[in-house]
């Protein structure tokens, strides 16, 4: 994350830098943050700490993840947890309903942004779906000016048409289970919302597998994140949080 971070901190303190005098009070946002973060909030996250060390004289900066208010609903089903975990490869129109559907309901307190210089970082922008649910988000807060930090710009005529796109950069590192459970087992990482939906997208006998393979620090990590969520608790997933709780009792 540091290694993104540090890609994007200096254009954030170019912009900053560049504004006119009057524009003074800033905010470093990114994706809406419910239950676990997502990979643009860890970066986001970073950035911030890089940029508040050497703010422009005078200037202010506030994170502010946008935290969607009120608890999540558990996955209750195959088609929602196929909605929610396969986002990455779904085609433009379904991917407009997601957001729709997700978003609508949803509460925000957006008062940090109302007059105020917005920078919003994001990992990839693919069909600028997102990014228009954002701008018009923030826009009705009331910003003065939004500026959009990416890491991956995919162009729109390419996005739009080949939106699975997103979804192979995803999943590029990591192809199969012996892949995945080397990661777990010993890489250095922060639980996001896509690797415990990974994670919990394995059957109970695979997904046995995978705790047997971890330390018990590892399990209780995982464990963890998996309640943080918030969105396992439910019919669907008994079986396989059996298997969790199971492996962390086990220790």
């Amino acid at each position: 994350m540091d290694h993104f971070a540090g890609l994007l901190a200096p254009m954030a303190h170019q912009a900053m830098r560049d504004a006119p005098r009057h524009q003074q009070d800033w905010v470093l946002t990114s994706p809406p943050l419910q239950g676990l973060p997502c990979g643009a909030n860890l970066v986001c996250r970073a950035a911030y700490g890089m940029i508040a060390k050497a703010l422009p004289p005078g200037m202010t900066l506030r994170l502010d993840a946008m935290q969607i208010q009120g608890s999540r609903k558990p996955i209750d089903s195959e088609a929602d947890f196929k909605g929610y975990n396969d986002y990455s490869k779904h085609d433009l129109k379904t991917r407009q309903h997601f957001h729709l559907a997700r978003d609508q309901p949803a509460r925000y307190d957006l008062s940090n942004f109302a007059g105020r210089r917005v920078i919003f970082v994001n990992d990839i922008n693919v069909t600028g779906t997102q990014l228009a649910v954002i701008t018009k988000l923030l826009d009705g807060a009331g910003v003065e000016r939004l500026d959009v930090l990416l890491i991956v710009n995919v162009e729109r005529p390419i996005g739009r048409t080949f939106p699975q796109i997103e979804s192979e950069i995803n999943a590029s590192s990591l192809a199969g289970l012996p892949d995945f459970i080397a990661f777990l087992r010993d890489g250095e990482f922060e639980a996001t919302g896509k690797l415990i939906s990974r994670l919990l997208s394995h059957d109970p006998d695979e997904l046995a597998a995978i705790f047997d393979a971890l330390r018990p620090s590892g399990r209780r990590v995982l464990h963890r994140a998996i309640l943080q969520e918030g969105l396992y608790g439910g019919r669907f997933f008994k079986e396989r949080m059996q298997v969790v709780e199971r492996a962390v009792l086990e220790e």
